[in-house]
């Protein structure tokens, strides 16, 4: 079964199946699509203002690591062995490179409060904000659709064969609008507007019990929020990757070949409410 989002690493062009391609029904005109760019190249440019340097990132980290081990492992030899000025000196040290740390942390935190309190801050989200709804008008997707996350596959083609071929995270989430259009199931990324297919049409949702990485995390709360507490996610120490332990997979057929839109448990609800279908759930997210 293929997921309809797979995304083909060696393609000289976007990398889409023939399959999704073919389910286009309409996209944002180029001048949206260039102001689209220009807004995302700001907001990453402010995103490097409020962020440290590189190198100091990476020296925050090993101020942290090695001043967490030694503090540690002074705390823990003065306790079994006694004190002594040894133990001291690296105790001391140990703190020391935590203040360092968390100096560093300090600064990031001004840089972050400076940049988002600016006046350029508010009119870059000011402008991200009409383009958004530029964007829903142009596509004519509805504004009250629920945004959810749909996770994409890598895969090259070995041999004549279909072969997942994951870069990082096993898979990319990529936040989407979802809605009902005419009894048809669609799907659009502020760019483009898919028609899946009739909303009766869908087989099954099936509630996978496996534990999965994505990348990157797209929703306003954290993933260890209240509201996503349920779902038991978990992320690495950079917060680059999530893990989740299980997946949803919206199943159906084109042309008589099985596809699959795979979506976290915490998205799922929407297209309960358009296909009609629901997947068994373990009782701790009922």
């Amino acid at each position: 079964m293929k997921n309809l989002f797979a995304i083909d690493i060696d393609s000289d062009d976007d990398g889409l199946l023939p399959e999704l391609k073919a389910l286009q029904l309409r996209a944002v005109s180029e001048e949206t699509s260039n102001r689209q760019d220009q807004i995302y190249d700001d907001i990453k440019a402010l995103d490097k203002k409020a962020s440290l340097p590189i190198v100091l990132s990476i020296i925050k980290y090993i101020l942290l690591v090695f001043g967490f081990s030694l503090t540690s492992a002074s705390i823990s030899a003065c306790v079994e062995d006694g004190a002594s000025r040894r133990i001291y000196t690296f105790l001391a040290a140990g703190i020391l490179l935590l203040v360092g740390c968390g100096i560093l942390f300090l600064i990031s935190k001004i840089k972050g409060n400076k940049v988002i309190n600016s006046d350029e801050y508010k009119n870059t989200m000011s402008r991200s904000e009409s383009i958004d709804k530029s964007v829903l008008f142009e596509l004519n997707v509805p504004e009250d659709a629920p945004k959810v996350d749909i996770l994409s596959v890598f895969y090259k083609i070995k041999n004549d064969e279909f072969k997942l071929s994951p870069i990082g995270a096993q898979y990319e989430s990529t936040e989407m609008r979802v809605f009902n259009e005419k009894g048809i199931l669609c799907l659009s990324d502020m760019s483009t507007v898919y028609g899946i297919a009739p909303v009766n049409s869908f087989k099954k949702i099936e509630y996978i019990k496996k534990k999965a990485s994505f990348s990157p995390w797209s929703k306003d709360e954290d993933y260890d929020s209240e509201k996503y507490k349920k779902y038991k996610i978990s992320t690495d120490k950079y917060e680059s990757e999530y893990y989740i332990k299980n997946l949803c997979s919206l199943q159906f057929e084109i042309n008589g070949e099985e596809f699959e839109i795979i979506i976290p448990p915490y998205d799922i609800y929407a297209f309960e409410e358009i296909t009609g279908l629901h997947p068994e759930y373990p009782e701790e997210i009922e």
